[in-house]
């Protein structure tokens, strides 16, 4: 899927491509938020980290958290 071009501020928008990462990798994902927005700022829009895990068919796992300033941590 392309990237959806915003025709106006506050407009949900997606910044570059969609993939399918299950797919892709074979892993299994679940998050705390379906999705992370900023402000015009770059500031978060709630002041959550999100917390996202991945799970492989082969029993590893792993996660990474997007603190509120949008880096991503382990």
């Amino acid at each position: 899927m392309p990237p959806h071009v915003a025709d106006r501020i506050g407009t949900i928008d997606t910044i570059g491509v969609v993939s399918q990462l299950g797919t892709l990798y074979n892993i299994t994902l679940s998050e705390t938020q379906d999705s992370v927005q900023f402000d015009p700022r770059g500031l978060r829009l709630n002041n959550n980290s999100t917390t996202v895990w991945f799970a492989a068919s082969s029993g590893e796992q792993d996660s990474i958290v997007i603190n509120q300033l949008g880096k991503v941590v382990r």
